[in-house]
């Protein structure tokens, strides 16, 4: 870890969490004010998390390009990517538009990278747990 405190979105933090017995996946989460910086670890990516704060309206621009960014990587090209779309359960959830705010289906249409989408809210387990599954069927 940098010393820098990631679980407020600033920073970088990196966490291993163990799957089946002998395997263990590392997280690394990188925060969009690092994303200049996010290609730096596109070699060693086996899985991509992107996260959307659906009740943040002022980065749902920002998350697009990032998320368009992402998708045209050649170094990601077959990558799988979850994108989860969190705080869906808030009153100031703004899921209902998100589609259309972020082009979500014209971009899944246009990629080749295998995409999830997942409705959640991180402060619960399901999704937690949802994430999870996710995780390890990819690393099957």
């Amino acid at each position: 870890s940098s010393g820098i405190n990631a679980e407020y979105g600033v920073g970088s933090v990196v966490r291993d969490v163990p799957l089946l017995k002998r395997k263990c996946i590392r997280f690394r989460e990188v925060s969009g004010s690092l994303r200049q910086t996010w290609s730096t670890y596109f070699t060693d990516c086996s899985t991509i998390i992107f996260l959307v704060d659906t009740a943040n309206s002022t980065q749902i621009s920002t998350a697009r390009v990032e998320l368009l960014k992402l998708l045209s990587s050649s170094l990601l090209f077959d990558t799988p990517l979850l994108l989860l779309l969190n705080k869906a359960s808030t009153p100031l959830s703004l899921l209902p538009t998100l589609r259309r705010y972020l082009t979500l289906d014209q971009i899944l249409q246009n990629t080749t990278t295998p995409v999830t989408v997942l409705e959640g809210d991180l402060t619960k387990n399901s999704t937690r747990d949802a994430v999870l599954v996710w995780v390890k069927e990819q690393h099957r």
